[in-house]
């Protein structure tokens, strides 16, 4: 009896943790290039989305990444905010090769094509990415502007309100099933399937500050910009909301603040100039984009 509880704890632990988004596995490559739609290495052949759903032929001239040994690899809940900040602020394709290399693929499925002895997978585009980056600065714009009074807001909240529509909608995010050692089975709903799905789960309980979903909700530190979730930070990067309630922050973002006020009024009281150290103003890797 004591070994059917302790395995029912443990199933149950697993399943809050996939609920909030805690307990996401996905697939990274041991090594990732940019290659020609359709080019083929070894037993696999790597296409387009339009092309793998049989919407179009196979574009020579159109460049896909191409994975090869992926692995499955967790990635954490707190590594998808740096994750959304890193892919907002993609320029190059360098950019996305580091962060296919740090994070995994977006998108993931393959077909075994027995005439031609290989494996068809489904690959991104740096236009897919590129895409994903403007529609999240999009989101993070329009999130901001509903929060305000302006006469726009309304207009924004309709148009968050459209893009959320579309881009859930079209994400795998389904409901997992498992049996628990009790004998029933538990349906756990929202179930994130793939990265870009994650992301759009994250996206999703920040635009419409789902209570039920409170752990994947972001927050803009009103310091220093960055976006990070909302309960359960750790260190300098743990968010607080204002006393007053007007905004968010960083526990070290506001240290430092209030340092650097105190310094500025001890210098102002004794006549001198403040001086900061060179390494006071370090950037950082996950600087939001306005």
């Amino acid at each position: 009896m004591a070994n059917i509880e302790l395995e029912m704890a443990r199933k149950v632990d697993w399943l809050n943790k996939l609920r909030i988004g805690e307990s996401f596995y996905w697939w990274r490559p041991r090594r990732v290039e940019l290659v020609p739609e359709g080019r083929r290495f070894g037993d696999a052949v790597f296409v387009s989305a339009r092309t793998f759903r049989g919407e179009t032929g196979t574009d020579r001239s159109q460049m896909v990444f191409a994975y090869l040994h992926l692995e499955n690899r967790h990635v954490s809940r707190e590594a998808v905010a740096t994750l959304i900040a890193r892919v907002r602020k993609i320029e190059t394709d360098g950019d996305i090769l580091e962060i296919v290399k740090d994070y995994g693929v977006l998108h993931a499925d393959a077909e075994w094509k027995q005439p031609l002895d290989l494996w068809r997978w489904q690959s991104d585009t740096p236009e897919d990415w590129r895409r994903l980056a403007a529609e999240l600065n999009e989101v993070f714009d329009l999130i901001k502007r509903t929060e305000t009074r302006d006469p726009g807001a309304d207009e924004a909240r309709q148009r968050l309100a459209h893009l959320l529509s579309e881009r859930v909608s079209s994400s795998l995010i389904k409901t997992c099933h498992t049996a628990l050692p009790s004998g029933d089975i538990v349906a756990v709903p929202c179930v994130a399937f793939d990265l870009h799905a994650m992301i759009w789960k994250v996206v999703e309980a920040t635009a419409t500050q789902s209570s039920a979903a409170k752990y994947l909700r972001l927050r803009e530190c009103c310091i220093c910009g960055e976006w990070d979730f909302e309960t359960e930070g750790e260190g300098s990067r743990r968010m607080r909301e204002r006393r007053d309630g007007l905004g968010w922050h960083h526990d070290g973002c506001y240290r430092r603040k209030d340092k650097r006020e105190r310094d500025e009024a001890r210098a102002e009281r004794e006549e001198r100039q403040r001086h900061e150290r060179p390494t006071a103003k370090k950037g950082s890797p996950v600087f939001s984009v306005d």
